[in-house]
């Protein structure tokens, strides 16, 4: 059997799953299913990028917990260790205020930590003044609500995916404190 592709995991939450009586303060749909499949059904699925699917970072991440969000088909998704919720936004409003309650919620997590290490020895001697640590972290603005088209300057509602260098992650330097 072959990978499950999110179209069919969004498809078996909604038939499978529980929905919520009333739609959220937001006005979305809310559906829920307990079933210990793990986050990475979502991550590896052969049709993740091509369906919208984008990572919302936290710093919550884990094995045990992700958050998912497709603008395109205006979902958002979570895991938390079994527990599955599929929120459906009939109208890009509610798209946006649910990913709004996300960016309010949940802490930022890194994308990425780069290290560099300064004069004065390799890993595992003491940190100089001279390391350096930058923490890239999405930018959730211009990822998830309002991602704008560079040339046309006009608000994209079908973003291409994030690849390396995009402008809508930016980064954090620091000096390393440890």
């Amino acid at each position: 059997m072959g990978k499950q592709t999110t179209a069919e995991i969004v498809r078996v939450i909604r038939t499978t799953g529980e929905r919520d009586a009333e739609p959220n303060r937001r006005g979305n749909e809310v559906y829920r299913l307990c079933c210990n499949t793990g986050r990475y059904i979502v991550d590896f699925a052969p049709d993740f990028a091509d369906e919208g699917w984008q990572q919302f970072d936290t710093d919550q991440d884990a094995a045990y917990f992700g958050v998912w969000v497709n603008r395109r088909r205006r979902l958002t998704l979570s895991y938390a260790e079994g527990d599955w919720v599929l929120v459906v936004c009939p109208t890009m409003d509610g798209y946006r205020a649910e990913v709004e309650s996300y960016c309010q919620f949940y802490d930022e997590g890194a994308t990425a930590i780069g290290i560099e290490v300064g004069p004065g020895g390799p890993f595992g001697t003491p940190a100089s003044r001279n390391d350096r640590v930058t923490v890239y972290r999405q930018d959730r603005r211009a990822m998830f609500l309002d991602p704008i088209d560079a040339e046309s300057g006009r608000i994209d509602d079908e973003p291409e995916g994030i690849a390396a260098g995009d402008s809508r992650y930016y980064r954090t330097p620091g000096v390393a404190d440890c």
